[in-house]
């Protein structure tokens, strides 16, 4: 009892009472396995071998070993799933473009250019019909040239320049029949002829007719206004300006009286005014002409040679508002041109680099982290899926272009009827 008492003073009491219990267990263990081992002979006084030494303490095994499975390092320890969806919207909400800035709308073709007052109207029509002296004085020359070739080259030139649309033309001869003898004057008297009726302007049509005669009878200027009245009635236009424009170089020598053909036309009740241009006349045949141009409303002009004429259409036809419009026009589709390509242009490229960016920025994300990369095939499908969204914003720009080139063609059909319009002064 006092060894107990003693030791259980000392710090070392529980370890030494643990070391004999596991000594005494270690005995009983060791006894025990062997009585009970099969085929372990009997040990007798007679055949038990002679002990040389026997050990202080039976070997005790303290921690038996333990067998574990061995851990498989290929497979990743599981993760929660993340929310792919989210990840998705997280993206678009940190790195997605705004594309805003890239959509555009492109404004229609304005036509803020003054228009020639002739045009005003959008039905307005212009019927002009050129009464052309071809008698045998029109074989005259000026500078070297026919009066009838300068006449001729004249009227082309402003053929040229007329528009296609909203004008026709007629063209009337006289004097181009029989000769300027006596022999044949009734002949040449009676011949005054439409060449040309109105129809709309076939420009080369109407050049190769003006071409097709040549200077040699007499000078029935009356008998030419009258048949113009038949012209005139043969076009049904209320709405129509109508013009007679008379070149001649002299009088009437067929006995008639183009004074009072002049106001027949003028109160005919077709507004028929009568302009006439006297190309190299003299005073007397300049005094009668001129009492045409009054008696039928119009203007009188006076030639003297071959840019005269050119004048004189730019001031009877408004030719100068046709070139200014003309000019106008010119800038102002040049203006269109520049904004609307400017504008495109912008477009295409916003929407380029802004899926660019968005596209470089989700790769960056998958291969920096895992979360991302474990939602690889999803998010690969929502950004297509959202590609395929600006894809179609993009297609909008096509449009734009289609109706840009739409506005562009219209442009260009008004171009076309003015481009020949450029009179030298």
């Amino acid at each position: 009892m006092a060894i107990i008492f003693v030791l259980r003073k000392s710090r070392h009491a529980l370890v030494f009472l643990l070391f004999l219990a596991l000594l005494l267990v270690g005995c009983t263990v060791t006894a025990t396995e062997s009585a009970e081992a099969p085929g372990a002979p009997v040990t007798t006084a007679e055949s038990a071998p002679e002990l040389t030494s026997v050990p202080l303490l039976p070997t005790v095994t303290l921690f038996p070993t333990a067998t574990f499975a061995p851990i498989n390092t290929s497979t990743p320890i599981p993760s929660p799933t993340p929310d792919c969806e989210a990840l998705y919207q997280e993206f678009i909400a940190t790195y997605g473009q705004d594309y805003t800035s890239c959509r555009i709308a492109l404004r229609p073709f304005d036509d803020l250019c003054p228009r020639p007052e002739f045009l005003q109207a959008a039905d307005y029509t212009l019927n002009i019909e050129i009464i052309l002296d071809a008698s045998g004085s029109m074989a005259g020359t000026v500078g070297g040239q026919s009066k009838l070739s300068i006449a001729q080259q004249t009227l082309t030139d402003f053929i040229d320049r007329l528009p296609s649309t909203g004008a026709e033309v007629a063209l009337r001869v006289y004097g181009h029949k029989g000769s300027n003898k006596e022999a044949d004057r009734e002949e040449s008297c009676r011949g005054t002829e439409l060449l040309y009726p109105f129809q709309p302007l076939d420009k080369e049509k109407f050049k190769e007719t003006i071409n097709a005669f040549s200077p040699t009878g007499w000078t029935p200027i009356a008998r030419s206004l009258r048949a113009a009245l038949d012209d005139f009635q043969s076009v049904d236009d209320d709405a129509a300006t109508n013009i007679v424009v008379l070149v001649s170089d002299g009088i009437e020598t067929c006995d008639g009286d183009p004074v009072a053909m002049a106001k027949l036309l003028k109160a005919s009740g077709l507004d028929v005014v009568v302009h006439v241009i006297g190309f190299d006349v003299n005073a007397e045949a300049a005094g009668q002409l001129q009492a045409v141009a009054e008696a039928g409303g119009g203007q009188y002009f006076d030639a003297r040679h071959a840019h005269d004429f050119e004048k004189i259409f730019v001031q009877l036809f408004n030719l100068e508002e046709w070139i200014n419009y003309l000019l106008c026009i010119n800038k102002q589709r040049t203006q269109f041109e520049l904004e609307s390509v400017s504008k495109l242009t912008s477009a295409r490229l916003c929407y380029t680099l802004n899926l660019t960016s968005e596209r470089l920025d989700f790769i960056t994300q998958l291969n920096n982290h895992e979360e991302y990369n474990a939602c690889r095939q999803y998010l690969n499908t929502r950004f297509d899926e959202h590609d395929e969204k600006i894809t179609e914003e993009m297609d909008r720009i096509e449009q734009w272009n289609d109706f840009f080139n739409e506005e562009m063609q219209k442009i260009d059909a008004i171009l076309k009827e003015l481009e020949a319009i450029n009179p030298q002064p």
